[in-house]
């Protein structure tokens, strides 16, 4: 090793040394070791001791509140750096500048050691602190003084010698500092201070330790106390917070109490009293042990609620009680059971009663802001008869909200939400269906739950719950199917807006076929009406329940100058409150929807059976024509009749099947599911709902066939209603036909030979579009029903072509069915 020789080191640092081995035993000398290795370890040594001179000479630089021994103790390692004490003028010694120790004996049993000599008295540390304090001529502050200090300090009073004092937050770490996590950026530090002057005295540093470990108690009850203030001054801070700070002060009374017995203590006698009754600062650290702890988790808890409110603010507090530390798990329990007593009076009315208690929003239940300002927001609350005027289907689906945000942590999610539709329901029950119904789900409730809910009973509260819920919900169940005939509302719209009571659509299509070809503007709702009132009289329908029967009417919608009563008609089914909960606008208008598809079918049907009839007729008065009365035009004209009838049994075939596969596989099948739920009557009200739209989506999607692959998703519906039109179309052109053979006979009859080949020919043409129009159109539907998502719709494709006429005449299989218009 490079540099200047080093002499061995004084014994009297042999303290130094062996604190400086302890802590680096690279350093540590072994009987192993070689004169080089020993002399490198030494070597080793004595920069660590010029390592440790810089360090404390740069913290008393950096930190000038720092012990008052500090300088003392810098001169003490620079003393023992050298072999012997440093004279008081030689302040430019260097570390290389040694004195070489007095030679040792060497013992002759033990080779390779040298006996260690001891330290001059002189240069012990002791004596060497001992004198430096004697020149100083400083005292120690009297722990009576510093007691009283400690007694102030417990309540966040400065004292004399002990103050508490905010500065910004800084990267060093200091022991006296109490807020170990700093807050945001700018919030203050608060450090302990120790006042030490040279008239007072000074304050060893183990005392010093102990002040700062009691000022942590003090800084926590500062904390405290101001957040208990600032809530006492808000507004509206809620019943769980104050419930909080209540049981907080209520903790604080035995902290007070505990203060007040160590001031008597102290004025009780001397820290040295002969009996060891006197108070000392080692035994306030032991009384209040149990007290910082429960201050640092009351300081922690106030912490966190700064922002927390409700049943988040419960939440907060249910964490701690996943510690393994009994003392925190058992004090937090005891302030849940405090705290979320609020809590559980409002769960309990709003799941026993249906009311919403719950004036400062803690509680997972909100009222919609929405419905207080509506204008009928009184009668939401009202107890009267003017209650039912509130439609009941905003009461259930608006009046409510559910806020995840607050539940608490010991409740699931799942299980919140069956406490929201419980309560829900019973609000329901209570303002929507009469006060004997809400009587009677009252008592039922009281006669399987017990009304009391605790935090300490938490499986009894899950027991309450699921029987509260399971109670309500089939008592709604029960009250919409039995007193309020949901079933029975259904089964109307299924077989008056579905037409599937087969007499009553007939008779209905009978009476209003001659006004429906009339302008929209010429129709009126007398007219109407009276030919519903016709086709109910005539039909089954007549023998169906009279509330039933007076729901129905018939109304003309909106129209421009140009429509006719077929696209303006419609058949409605009016439900009052609570009914329209299940049947809300929404589905109502569904229900138009898929009857004004279904009543387009029946016109196209009534044009078929029509025109059919009239084609038939035309062609058995040419066959009734004699042979050698016949030439090439009545051949001709048969020919034309002929295919005539050929076209409108492939569109008769079309639409039978198209009515087959609504009637059959789509209204009945969804029917009879629904029909089963009815039979089981399980779940609640939003699982009722959920069923019946379930049902309509059903009708509504495979009806009008949505949900194609390709395409716009009212692709085929288009489709279809342009094929009703093109059937319509044909149908009237093959009324033509069939007119102008019966003009032609009835020409030939009277010995008019002339033909008008110029309006035959019109009509053909008419009819050779058309009909190619409608395969097109067919071919088109088929090709798409067959690559369509749902199984139900594309087996439509098998009625529809079940001998494959055509794909066997489609030109092109490989050609996208979008391009086809």
């Amino acid at each position: 090793m490079s540099g200047p020789s080093r002499t061995p080191r004084e014994p009297s640092s042999r303290a130094l040394t062996a604190l400086i081995q302890s802590t680096n035993p690279a350093t540590r000398p072994s009987r192993s070791d070689d004169p080089r290795t020993a002399k490198d370890k030494e070597e080793m040594t004595e920069d660590l001791i010029d390592l440790a001179k810089q360090t404390l000479s740069q913290r008393l630089n950096d930190s000038p509140h720092q012990p008052a021994e500090l300088p003392a103790i810098l001169s003490l390692l620079s003393q023992l750096s050298f072999t012997g004490p440093a004279p008081a003028s030689s302040s430019s010694h260097t570390s290389d500048a040694r004195r070489s120790p007095a030679p040792s004996s060497v013992s002759s049993n033990r080779p390779g050691t040298e006996p260690v000599a001891q330290p001059a008295p002189e240069q012990r540390t002791s004596v060497v602190l001992q004198r430096w304090r004697a020149a100083c001529e400083t005292t120690i502050v009297p722990e009576q003084e510093l007691l009283r200090d400690v007694i102030f300090i417990l309540q966040g009073i400065n004292g004399k010698f002990v103050r508490f004092e905010e500065v910004k937050p800084t990267v060093v770490h200091d022991p006296g500092v109490i807020q170990s996590n700093p807050g945001p950026a700018g919030d203050p530090l608060v450090k302990v201070k120790i006042v030490e002057e040279q008239s007072t005295g000074r304050i060893p540093l183990p005392t010093r330790h102990l002040i700062h470990r009691l000022a942590e108690a003090g800084k926590h009850y500062q904390r405290i106390t101001s957040f208990i203030r600032a809530q006492t001054l808000i507004e509206g801070s809620g019943r769980i917070m104050q419930s909080l700070c209540h049981f907080i002060d209520r903790e604080l009374s035995e902290y007070y109490a505990l203060i007040c017995g160590l001031e008597a203590q102290l004025n009780e006698g001397p820290a040295d009293d002969s009996a060891g009754k006197g108070l000392t600062l080692k035994k306030v650290a032991v009384e209040t042990e149990e007290a910082l702890l429960r201050m640092r988790l009351m300081s922690a808890l106030v912490e966190g609620a700064q922002h927390a409110h409700g049943g988040s603010l419960v939440s907060l507090i249910h964490n701690y009680t996943f510690n393994g530390d009994p003392f925190i798990r058992n004090f937090t329990e005891r302030l849940l059971e405090e705290v979320s007593r609020s809590f559980f009076i409002s769960l309990s009315r709003w799941i026993y009663e249906g009311e919403l208690q719950d004036p400062f929003k803690e509680f997972f239940v909100e009222l919609n802001p929405e419905q207080r300002q509506n204008n009928n927001a009184n009668l939401l609350y009202s107890n009267g008869d003017d209650a039912e005027e509130v439609d009941a289907a905003a009461l259930w689906e608006a009046k409510f909200l559910f806020r995840a945000e607050l539940v608490p942590t010991f409740l699931a999610e799942s299980f919140a939400r069956k406490i929201f539709s419980a309560g829900k329901s019973l609000n329901f029950i209570r303002y929507s269906c009469g006060d004997s119904d809400w009587k009677d789900t009252r008592q039922l409730i009281e006669a399987q739950t017990k009304p009391t809910l605790r935090y300490a009973d938490l499986v009894g509260l899950e027991r309450t719950i699921d029987t509260v819920h399971a109670t309500v919900s089939k008592r709604l169940l029960d009250i919409f199917l039995d007193k309020f005939k949901l079933q029975e509302h259904l089964r109307a719209i299924n077989d008056y807006l579905l037409l599937t009571k087969g007499d009553f659509a007939d008779l209905l299509l009978e009476a209003l076929s001659p006004i429906l070809y009339k302008q929209a503007s010429l129709l009126y709702r007398h007219s109407l009406t009276a030919a519903l009132e016709t086709a109910i009289r005539g039909s089954n329908a007549q023998y169906d329940d009279a509330d039933i029967l007076r729901r129905l009417d018939a109304r003309v919608l909106e129209f421009s100058g140009t429509e006719t009563g077929w696209e303006t008609f419609m058949l409605e089914y009016r439900v009052d409150s609570p009914v329209n909960t299940v049947l809300d606008a929404t589905a109502m208008s569904e229900y138009q929807q898929i009857f004004a598809h279904l009543w387009k079918m029946k016109r196209v049907e009534l044009c078929l059976n029509a025109s059919f009839a009239k084609m038939i007729s035309a062609t058995n008065s040419l066959l009734r024509i004699r042979k050698k009365d016949r030439d090439d035009e009545v051949n001709a004209l048969h020919g034309e009749a002929h295919r005539g009838l050929g076209l409108l049994a492939e569109m008769i075939h079309f639409m039978r099947q198209l009515q087959g596969y609504n009637q059959l596989e789509v209204i009945e099948y969804s029917w009879q599911d629904l029909q089963s739920f009815f039979e089981k009557r399980s779940g609640d009200l939003d699982v009722l709902i959920a069923a019946h739209r379930g049902y309509l989506s059903s009708l509504h999607g495979k009806i009008l066939l949505r949900g194609g692959k390709r395409g716009a998703v009212d692709y085929l519906a288009s489709e279809l209603r342009a094929n009703f039109n093109t059937i319509i179309a044909f149908t009237q052109a093959s009324d033509e036909l069939a007119t102008f053979i019966s003009d032609e006979l009835a020409r030939r009859h009277l010995g008019d030979m002339e033909t008008e080949d110029t309006r035959l020919k019109g009509i053909l043409r008419k009819c050779e579009d058309l009909k190619n129009s409608f395969r097109d159109r067919t071919d088109n539907v088929i090709s798409r029903l067959e690559r369509h998502g749902n199984l139900v719709i594309r087996d439509l494709s098998i009625r529809l072509d079940y001998n494959g006429y055509y794909s066997r005449t489609r030109p092109d299989k490989t050609r996208d069915p979008s391009s086809m218009k």
